[in-house]
């Protein structure tokens, strides 16, 4: 099959699947499509520094009669789920950004639509592809930490006054980012645990801290520094995740799988992204360092979150050309996995706490 006809939607996140699908040779990025002009000019500039010409569209539905054959959905994270239907309803395979969906409703079109769909569905959770993702997976997949009995994340990601007003147009009460509930933006903690061990959560329960309208503007609608969501997964281990919490604190991913005969743990306070600690032959083996890989040259080159936006483009392109024969890329189920334990936590933080059962939507 010759190279896949990509087009990007979304201008401001979607900068660097620009980058990667101007460069990558399964690829042939020929469309882009934002209502932001300033964001599709950039985006050009990426793509003619790179040796790529591009269309671009103001408009979805045009720009999803390119001619495409995968659509890269970088648009804001509470609307993907509306985007992706329509791209899986022309029977265009498409790769949604963190969220999936945005509701309950959603999950469930969603899924029905995929299920029907000749196309593909992959969810770009770049967290589950850092080293530490990566290595965390090889190991547990490999028996070195046996079963999981607990795993816990951290995802803070903190913002000053001045940050939070460049991503939320000058703190506009509008803005998705200032309408959105506090365990809403979950994946990037609980994805790499659920992708390492295959599991899948059952039960969920959401605990909220507290409202402080001031912390960053009279336009900011949340007001919420955190929550924490705990999980009880389909072996009966236990996840405890705090899902995009904004602590004063460096910004860090943390991640720790506790199991029958070892644990591995993401580096807290120093490289982050790029060491684990290990703890393996039931805690009698202990190591400190920086997992490595036989990567493609590309992908050294690629390094934005850890690496993760090269892998998740790319198992996205060699499912659809049929050369992901490990099934590294992320589907629907593990999508919905990820995303829905968010929008129940809040329900479970509604009803004081109560526990919430998964859908089975395997089994749907």
């Amino acid at each position: 099959m010759s190279k896949l006809r990509i087009g990007v939607f979304g201008c401001g996140r979607g900068r660097s699947m620009v980058e990667v699908m101007s460069r990558h040779p399964d690829a042939d990025l020929v469309a882009i499509c934002d209502k932001w002009q300033k964001g599709l000019d950039e985006c050009v500039e990426i793509a003619d520094k790179l040796g790529t010409k591009v269309s671009t569209y103001n408009d979805f539905d045009s720009f999803l009669g390119h001619g495409l054959d995968a659509v890269v959905l970088a648009n804001y994270a509470t609307e993907h789920a509306p985007y992706a239907i329509k791209c899986l309803d022309n029977n265009i395979h498409v790769i949604s950004e963190n969220v999936a969906v945005n509701s309950m409703e959603e999950a469930y079109k969603l899924l029905e639509t995929a299920q029907k769909s000749k196309a593909l569905y992959s969810y770009a959770e770049n967290a589950c592809f850092t080293l530490a993702g990566r290595e965390m997976r090889r190991l547990y997949q490999a028996g070195k930490i046996g079963e999981l009995l607990h795993a816990e994340a951290d995802y803070i990601h903190y913002m000053t006054y001045d940050e939070r007003a460049a991503f939320t147009e000058n703190h506009n009460p509008k803005h998705w980012r200032n309408n959105i509930h506090s365990t809403f933006y979950c994946t990037h903690s609980a994805g790499p645990i659920l992708r390492a061990t295959n599991l899948i959560p059952k039960r969920v329960m959401g605990i909220e801290g507290p409202k402080i309208k001031s912390r960053f503007s009279d336009n900011d609608n949340n007001g919420n520094f955190g929550a924490m969501i705990i999980c009880e997964l389909s072996n009966g281990a236990i996840m405890k995740i705090a899902p995009s919490c904004h602590y004063p604190r460096k910004p860090i991913n943390w991640y720790v799988l506790y199991g029958t005969l070892g644990s591995i743990e993401s580096d807290r306070f120093g490289e982050g992204y790029d060491k684990v600690h290990t703890s393996l032959n039931e805690g009698q083996d202990y190591s400190y360092y920086k997992p490595e890989f036989d990567d493609m040259e590309l992908a050294k080159k690629i390094t934005t979150h850890g690496g993760g936006d090269f892998w998740t483009m790319h198992y996205f392109l060699e499912a659809i050309l049929g050369k992901d024969t490990n099934h590294e890329m992320i589907g629907i189920y593990e999508a919905l996995d990820m995303t829905v334990i968010g929008i129940l936590a809040q329900e479970s933080i509604k009803k004081n706490g109560l526990a919430i059962d998964m859908p089975d939507f395997r089994n749907l």
